[in-house]
């Protein structure tokens, strides 16, 4: 919600951006909370010997949260660049 209305009140193209990667970063890491559930709910409810799909799908999730991260935090010269053209 913060990101999506910050977002719309801003004027500036590299904000706008900062707050979109940051926005993705939030619903990677909410991804990632929720496939580590699906995994639990997986193994709990059925016969699942362990480590299921949704495991792997979890640490994608939170690998995005990382790039999303920083490139919403530092923004690199090469994305400042490419967001001002």
């Amino acid at each position: 919600g913060f990101c999506r209305k910050a977002r719309k009140q801003t004027e500036d193209a590299k904000a706008k951006a900062g707050l979109m990667f940051l926005f993705l970063s939030m619903m990677s890491m909410i991804g990632f909370f929720l496939m580590f559930i699906a995994d639990t709910l997986l193994i709990t409810l059925t016969d699942h010997p362990g480590y299921s799909e949704f495991i792997y799908i979890a640490w994608i999730f939170a690998i995005l949260f990382f790039i999303f991260t920083y490139l919403s935090l530092v923004m690199p010269k090469w994305l400042v660049d490419r967001i001002e053209k």
